[in-house]
């Protein structure tokens, strides 16, 4: 059992999406890459509404992928930059690339 993805409830998708699940998989870290890069940049940047646009969509994207950890951490910066707190964002953000870096080990192994 992984703690970084519901692998049982991935399998099944596998199983209903067929070919398409590999080109989701590609999609989804494709897409993620680049954007937990840029929300590295918008909170060094201290950037709060492109911080809430772009944690939002990670967090959207993961939980269709059943990271729900990852998804956390995004809903927690998600909710620092609609605030205007960032204080801790910089380790939340560490445990966000952690994460991230599970979850997409663990979906190129689906593959």
């Amino acid at each position: 059992m992984s703690n970084h993805l519901d692998v049982s409830a991935l399998k099944e998708l596998k199983e209903v999406m067929d070919d398409d699940f590999q080109l989701l998989v590609e999609t989804y870290i494709e897409d993620t890459d680049t954007r937990v890069d840029a929300l590295a940049v918008c909170i060094d940047q201290q950037d709060s509404e492109e911080i809430k646009k772009i944690a939002h969509s990670i967090k959207g994207s993961s939980s269709n992928l059943f990271a729900q950890n990852l998804a956390s951490l995004c809903q927690k910066i998600e909710d620092m930059g609609r605030g205007g707190t960032l204080e801790g964002v910089q380790e939340i953000m560490g445990q966000v690339k952690t994460e991230y870096a599970c979850v997409r080990e663990e979906l190129q192994n689906l593959l």
